[in-house]
């Protein structure tokens, strides 16, 4: 299990530090060759016939050779990047629950003081009027904010508005005065290879500034339905977050917000497109309203699409639609696959959840689809997206053959029980069947797990074991399951 940190000190976050690693770019020096003493002769050049490899022309390498040093660009950005301090109140006992704590001890957690606490971050000014941009885990439960420059002025500011979600925060300097700034580029052309350098406050020692690569692009950490984030081995402890990182040509391409607990040189950053999508409404209204489906999703996968009869493995599919929503409104059903949105191909659950977000509430899409593998148009309007939801988000014992056969489950090696009233409440649904037992060797072995509930078997309602046996005997050689999991729901294909 990987453990993923913000990458802010204090009160915004804490962990062990590991190794540190110092990168730095590396130029290509070039020099004459010793000609051969006059003694022997010179060594013939042997040209092969059949190159073994692709030759890259050397006017081709010098190119792409960076330069020996970031320090012009540092020089450049330096004086709008800040370090952030933020003081804030603990309330005594903390987050505690008196609950879990033995009676004997109760009596005491009310005497613990309220403390102040301090903690660190950095940010970055985007205006000549003083607007900062941080993360929102750094600056979300301040009570005094202070903005540090590289030249030691320090300058209170306060906050205009945060998105939980991206873990955006927009923050305003106090004054009249102008700012030095820099600009936010385009995340979308980054490549992975590409230089790129970080700049903040790590572990309170002031401006620092540290140089890697992009090292991948698009990771979902599971901080929210709209993870899309730059992973960089640019160097990123604690106190870097809502530092700017940089490309070569001095542009904001993404925001420095977490790191892999334990791991060296793996740090992530929120794109630039991303910030830029959520400041006008943080700037105007101090929050971010986003455009609402009212489906839970699910990816495709290559054995899924060839079940249901799709050429390839594209789409977002519907795993159930809420009632009373867009969606449902607009005749969107379960097993539909949503392949285009409001004109833009949707190549999986992720995309379509970040595309989504991008419109806004009362804005009418229309949306293509394939159901039962024929294409179909619908269109709907937007909701806004209800607080602290994720939507859309894609969001046991031994066994044998036996008991396999008198559940109806023996084809897939799985044993299946009615549901019950008792059953009923505990999972949250009223109809389907219950898996039981998993054969460990069978073939729905990494598929469902003791507690699933089964509810539809090719597309088939189904609520008895019996019902679930005879529509396995008119599957061919893989079987759609729709299938509650968890508490949500999900389409599972089985091949037997």
């Amino acid at each position: 299990m990987r453990t993923f940190t913000r990458a802010a000190t204090g009160v915004a976050a804490g962990f062990g530090l590991g190794a540190l690693v110092v990168l730095a770019p590396s130029a290509c020096l070039a020099g004459k060759k010793a000609p051969a003493p006059e003694s022997e002769p010179a060594a013939a050049v042997v040209t092969p016939t059949e190159p073994s490899g692709i030759r890259v022309p050397s006017e081709a390498v010098s190119q792409l050779v960076p330069s020996a040093s970031f320090a012009p660009l540092v020089d450049a950005v330096r004086p709008a990047v800040v370090a952030i301090g933020v003081d804030e109140t603990m309330k005594r006992g903390g987050d505690m629950d008196l609950q879990n704590v033995p009676p004997m001890f109760r009596p005491f957690i009310g005497e613990v003081p309220n403390q102040k606490v301090h903690g660190e971050g950095s940010g970055f000014v985007i205006s000549s009027d003083g607007y900062v941009l941080t993360n929102n885990h750094v600056v979300e439960n301040a009570e005094k904010i202070t903005a540090r420059f590289a030249d030691g002025r320090e300058v209170h500011a306060t906050v205009v508005g945060t998105d939980p979600a991206t873990d955006v925060a927009l923050i305003k300097l106090d004054g009249n005065e102008t700012w030095p700034h820099v600009d936010l580029g385009s995340s979308k052309d980054l490549r992975v290879g590409d230089w790129v350098v970080a700049v903040g406050n790590p572990l309170g020692l002031g401006i620092t500034v540290t140089a890697g690569i992009v090292s991948g692009t698009g990771r979902v950490l599971g901080h929210d339905a709209y993870d899309d984030f730059i992973q960089t081995d640019a160097a990123i402890n604690q106190g870097n977050s809502g530092g700017p990182l940089f490309d070569t040509q001095g542009r904001v391409v993404g925001m420095n917000t977490a790191i892999i607990q334990g791991a060296n040189t793996v740090g992530f950053a929120v794109p630039s497109d991303l910030i830029g999508g959520v400041l006008q409404d943080l700037r105007k209204d101090g929050k971010v309203s986003r455009g609402y489906l009212g489906v839970e999703l699910q990816s495709m996968d290559v054995t899924l699409a060839k079940a249901m009869g799709m050429p390839d493995a594209r789409g977002a599919l519907v795993a159930s639609v809420s009632s009373g929503t867009p969606a449902a409104g607009a005749g969107l059903e379960d097993g539909d696959v949503i392949t285009t949105f409001a004109g833009t191909p949707v190549p999986d659950s992720s995309s379509l959840v970040r595309e989504v977000a991008k419109h806004q509430p009362g804005e009418k899409v229309d949306l293509q689809i394939l159901r039962q593998g024929k294409p179909k148009t619908l269109s709907l309007t937007l909701a806004e997206r209800p607080k602290d939801s994720h939507d859309p988000a894609s969001s046991g014992g031994s066994s044998d053959d036996e008991q396999m056969s008198s559940t109806g489950g023996k084809r897939l090696g799985i044993g299946l029980e009615p549901l019950s009233r008792d059953a009923q409440r505990q999972l949250g649904t009223s109809s389907g069947v219950v898996v039981s037992q998993v054969d460990p060797s069978g073939p729905a072995a990494d598929k469902l797990q003791p507690g699933d509930v089964i509810q539809q078997v090719d597309g088939a309602a189904v609520n008895s074991p019996d019902e679930v046996k005879s529509a396995l005997q008119k599957g061919g050689d893989t079987v759609v399951l729709k299938v509650v999991h968890q508490g949500g729901s999900r389409y599972v294909a089985v091949s037997r």
